[in-house]
């Protein structure tokens, strides 16, 4: 019997460019910028299918997290009621496992389903086609554990998304578009005819927020980051040229600020003041490390260090040592000066309250500026309304040691006992 892929699809007249993209084997890397309900899960899925039977080998279809690929492919339905499994045809599969979301089929491939909120149930695989679905949303190093794998075995990569500001999903569609080497879509609504525009001003009057409108249908990437505490600041930053080149400038001492992680990530801001400017010259984050390995870091880098600010629950000592991690960095010759227990909110107002004089470095900072921009409102999807907390992900890390810092220098970030014609700050591109 004779099997047609895609099986049983028939692709809307918009999405074919990117689903003959990813059938043509000369196109290995592929972007698409994709409004909101205009089917892009059911397009790459399809892609990744029949690329499957093309090519033997592991096959990813990753989205931000675990639990959100499994509602969107492994449990997801379209709105004609078909599930997206289905469209792999039954006789060419060989098994299905549903602990681990894992298809094998009859040529030998394997189709996995994995969240990089995960990523250590990926790295050291060998992968020879990974979709990042709602890439915007992703960890913003997941790609680059995948990279070099894919690069090695001549593996393809395809992104998809709804903006989210000028995160790491901008940068990527603006280096796939100077690439002649990648395929690159972008479509508004414009362009798709989907959703209506009177579904859209269904959401209008329901009190969907406009910038919200432009950003999910329009594919806005000025729309900012909705529901994001920093998001509007940073936007406005990087307009008005803050975001840029920020030189070390090594007659100013350097001030660190801590996030410590024990399951998360640890993430150090470096910082020097000078006279009303907060100038933000590098940003290191990592996780599985202790705190010798974030000591050497510092003790690598051409910097002179004035103090070490680190949150107050440093001190609060371990179960398993009975001793605190401020006990264990001043035996390792890190002495750290402990910011106040404050609420959350009055972190976040000291931050807002600094930005307006902070420069960043765009290159060394850029996972740093990213987690700023990122860093969100909890949304109470039922009454369709932003909360005051804090939504606890890829973001909070360098939020939080942002934060220690605009505690710890908000009151005497002004002065400075240096008094020199201080390095030119130059602008750079977007």
């Amino acid at each position: 019997m004779e099997i047609h892929l895609p099986y049983e699809f028939v692709p809307r007249n918009y999405q074919y460019n990117t689903l003959n993209a990813m059938l043509d084997p000369n196109i290995t890397r592929g972007i698409a910028v994709i409004p909101r309900r205009n089917g892009k899960d059911l397009t790459m899925w399809q892609g990744l299918i029949a690329n499957a039977f093309q090519r033997v080998g592991l096959y990813y279809y990753l989205a931000p997290y675990y639990n959100q690929v499994r509602q969107i492919i492994w449990e997801g339905f379209t709105k004609e009621g078909k599930r997206f499994l289905d469209y792999i045809p039954p006789q060419l599969i060989a098994s299905k496992t549903k602990i681990d979301m894992r298809i094998d089929l009859i040529n030998g491939s394997q189709i996995k389903l994995q969240g990089s909120d995960q990523i250590d149930r990926i790295v050291g695989t060998n992968p020879i086609f990974c979709v990042f679905t709602e890439y915007s949303l992703h960890k913003p190093g997941a790609w680059e554990y995948l990279r070099p794998v894919l690069a090695e075995n001549g593996g393809q990569a395809w992104f998809n998304g709804t903006p989210r500001g000028f995160n790491h999903f901008y940068t990527q569609y603006q280096k796939a578009l100077n690439d002649p080497n990648w395929f690159v879509e972008y479509l508004t609504r414009d362009d798709t005819g989907v959703p209506t525009l009177e579904a859209i001003e269904a959401d209008r009057q329901s009190g969907m927020p406009e910038e919200l409108i432009k950003q999910e249908y329009y594919c806005s990437f000025l729309a900012g980051s909705v529901g994001s505490f920093y998001g509007s600041q940073m936007e406005k930053l990087r307009n008005d040229g803050h975001i840029t080149v920020v030189p070390h400038e090594p007659r100013l001492p350097v001030y660190t600020a801590w996030d410590l992680g024990v399951g998360d990530k640890t993430a150090i801001w470096f910082a020097q003041l000078f006279r009303n400017e907060l100038r933000i010259i590098d940003y290191y984050e990592n996780e599985g490390e202790g705190l010798p390995h974030y000591i050497k870091v510092l003790r690598e880098k051409p910097y002179v260090y004035e103090e070490h600010f680190a949150p107050h629950d440093i001190e609060v000592r371990e179960f398993t040592s009975g001793v605190s991690r401020y006990e264990t960095a001043s035996e390792l010759g890190l002495d750290f000066t402990v910011a106040p227990k404050l609420k959350i909110e009055e972190g976040i107002n000291a931050v807002r309250n600094i930005l307006p004089r902070c420069y960043f470095d765009a290159h060394n900072c850029s996972s740093g500026i990213e987690a700023l921009t990122h860093y969100k409102k909890q949304k109470d999807e039922k009454r369709n309304v932003f909360s005051t907390k804090p939504v606890h992900d890829w973001a909070s890390d360098g939020a939080d040691a942002f934060r220690t810092l605009a505690v710890m220098v908000e009151d005497y970030a002004d002065e400075s006992p240096y008094d020199y014609k201080p390095t030119v700050l130059r602008s750079v591109a977007a």
